[in-house]
This record gives structure tokens, C-alpha cells and sequence, in this order.
């Protein structure tokens, strides 16, 4: 009887161990929980490190010596409110830019990533940032989701707000562009 109970044991602690690992792998910090680090305006980026959608490494420079802007779209895809914003993404990436650098950025490996966004039509590139960790600064980029950053050519966070405010970024994004062309 000792041998059946120490089977059930083990049993019952490896399932917990697994739970463990598939819940901390999909871990985001609850909604009013401090992380190590979170960006507001103000902060700077100088680069964006991680993985492209092609699988290779990809790294996009925030801090540029154009009068680009960038526009940072952090998805995941397992974010019901991504799905809620997904379609307007899509008609939004479809528009002209104006001479904005948009990028997405997830926590999503390639391929869960790539095909979300080809779900959705997102005519966009990609950063996959998979490996992020919860003391990395860039992580505080991929937990709340969707959100948007926008980043002036300095690499300096100017604004930041939900997915669904497109039309708020977009015009200070622009009225940015305008700034830093005139």
C-alpha cells in the first residue's frame, strides 16, 4: 500500500511541477502589480533587440540619425483584447506612414507571432522578444498588451497608450514628424 501511495505522491508533484512551468512561461504581471521597471515619458530606448519574423536575429534602431519617429505595437498573442484591436490594426497598418518607423513587438516566439499577425493582415515587421524576463527594461514593453509607445529619433519615450487609442498616437506621431522636420 506504501508503494501505491508514493506513486500517487509523485504523481500528483510532477503535475504540479508542470503546471508551475506552463504558468510561469505564460506569466503576465497582474494589472496593478509594480514591475521592475515601467516606462513612462521621458525614458529612453536606443535599440530594439530580438527576433524577426524570418526567425533571424533583428534589431531596430529606436535612436536614429533620420527625423524618424517609431511607433511601437505590443501585442500577444493570447491577449483577448489584441484580438478586440487586431482588425483596426490591420487598416492601420495599411495606411501610409508619413515617414513614422512602426514596428510590433510580442513576447510571442516567431511562430506563434508570425501567424497572428498574417491571421489578422498586418502589413508590419515584427520583433519577437521570447526570452524577455521580468527584470529586463524591454519587458515592461511586452506585458501590457495592446499597447502603443511612441518614440521620438532620440530614442525618447513621448507617449504611450492602450491599442485601441490609433488615432491619438497616430496624430502626435505625426505632429512629431512635423516638429522634428521643422
Amino acid at each position: 500500500m506504501k508503494n501505491v501511495s508514493g506513486i500517487v505522491v509523485a504523481t500528483l508533484l510532477l503535475g504540479l511541477i508542470i503546471q508551475s512551468v506552463q504558468l510561469a512561461s505564460h506569466w503576465s504581471a497582474p494589472e496593478g502589480m509594480p514591475l521592475p521597471f515601467e516606462w513612462t515619458v521621458g525614458d529612453t530606448l536606443a535599440q530594439l533587440v530580438g527576433v524577426g519574423g524570418d526567425g533571424q536575429a533583428a534589431a531596430l534602431d529606436i535612436r536614429t540619425d533620420s527625423q524618424a519617429v517609431t511607433v511601437i505595437y505590443a501585442f500577444y498573442s493570447e491577449c483577448v483584447f489584441c484580438h478586440d484591436v487586431a482588425p483596426a490594426w490591420s487598416a492601420h497598418f495599411r495606411a501610409p506612414t508619413g515617414g513614422i518607423q512602426r514596428v510590433a513587438v510580442t513576447r510571442d516566439p516567431p511562430e506563434l507571432a508570425v501567424p497572428y499577425a498574417e491571421r489578422f493582415q498586418w502589413d508590419i515587421d515584427i520583433v519577437s522578444i521570447p526570452q524577455v524576463t521580468l527584470s529586463d527594461r524591454v519587458y515592461a514593453l511586452t506585458v501590457r498588451t495592446p499597447w502603443l509607445f511612441v518614440f521620438d529619433r532620440w530614442g525618447v519615450l513621448r507617449l504611450e497608450g492602450h491599442g485601441s487609442q490609433l488615432d491619438r498616437i497616430g496624430e502626435f506621431a505625426a505632429g512629431l514628424m512635423a516638429e522634428t522636420d521643422g
